[in-house]
């Protein structure tokens, strides 16, 4: 069953500083599944845009799902098991230069290729395994940067072959001082710009960089935007429990807009509120928003929309969302 609704998100307005232009942001549809091979969705975790399709990955359920344009469900692509097609926790997804999709497999840790149609092309293993990937892009049909941390390392931007071997890694995850905190917290949103150079927004903490080749260049930092998390990711409690915050704040999503600009969007789960930023490309801050619903992006469209989930406030229930943002006269 889709729902189809046209409203402006709740916002509260913030204050920056007196250049600042109106920045909009507009649900143009939201879709909870009910019924069919749908039903059950908990938490989207990545997304593609393949021609008039959008294939939506669901890792605790272990399904990729094909919906169209409109939000209405078009197929189930792949559901859980070990043989050819199938996956175990289909977590981050890339649509790749050829047509092609590529599916980050968490549980598997594995490359999942696909064409276009769905038929499956090949599983290879990644030989790094890494703690809460947050972000994967592809560079090429063979080349793809995914975002986390590992264990006893430093950075949170790593290259892979799409044979599952690492080639490197870059930006320091920093601010954290315990190892296993350090890993979780590592990694951040990212994405292609036009020009073909990456953008990388870290989760822990509030910073751009624009990555051209192995070389990042920090464009916007504003650490008061909200508190990296850091070492309070894991907390011990009076009964010698450790606690993990799964929905500390962090940046879910970073874009190239119109004009060079840079679009970042925080989410922070637990207080069911987004924020939105826009950037120049000299990382002076133009517009600021924040609405009052948790959205976590999955992708920019080819026509610029945003394509992401909402979480229900009371039940956390996911619904797939396509939502428009207007800079100003843009």
């Amino acid at each position: 069953m889709t729902l189809p609704l046209l409203f402006l998100l709740s916002s509260v307005s913030s204050s920056i500083d007196a250049d600042s232009v109106p920045l909009t942001v507009e649900v143009l549809w939201r879709t909870t599944f009910i019924e069919g091979v749908a039903a059950g969705l908990v938490e989207p975790t990545g997304a593609a845009e393949i021609g008039s399709r959008l294939w939506i990955a669901d890792a605790p359920t272990g399904r990729i799902l094909s919906i169209r344009s409109d939000g209405t469900l078009d197929a189930l692509v792949a559901h859980r098991g070990d043989g050819p097609g199938e996956v175990r926790a289909p977590y981050l997804m890339a649509a790749t230069p050829s047509g092609g999709v590529a599916v980050f497999d968490i549980e598997r840790n594995s490359f999942e290729e696909f064409d276009a149609r769905g038929a499956f092309k090949a599983r290879r293993y990644l030989d790094t395994r890494l703690l809460f990937p947050k972000g994967m892009v592809a560079l090429n049909d063979t080349v793809f940067a995914l975002t986390g941390g590992v264990i006893d390392e430093c950075c949170g931007l790593h290259f892979f072959r799409a044979s599952g071997e690492r080639m490197e890694q870059v930006i320091e995850t920093g601010r954290v001082k315990d190892p296993l905190s350090r890993a979780y917290v590592g990694g951040g949103a990212v994405s292609l710009m036009n020009n073909g150079a990456l953008l990388y927004s870290a989760a822990s903490h509030h910073s751009v960089y624009v990555v051209e080749g192995n070389s990042p260049r920090e464009v916007a930092s504003i650490p008061s935007s909200y508190p990296p998390t850091g070492d309070r990711f894991s907390t011990t409690g009076p009964d010698g429990v450790t606690r993990m915050d799964w929905k500390f704040p962090r940046s879910t999503g970073v874009y190239g807009i119109a004009g060079g600009r840079i679009l970042n969007i925080v989410t922070f789960r637990a207080k069911h509120r987004t924020l939105w930023e826009v950037f120049e490309a000299t990382g002076q801050l133009t517009a600021r928003i924040e609405v009052e619903e948790a959205f976590t992006p999955l992708l920019m469209t080819t026509s610029g929309e945003i394509i992401g989930w909402i979480a229900d406030p009371v039940t956390d229930e996911p619904s797939i969302a396509r939502l428009r943002v207007t800079l100003g006269a843009d």
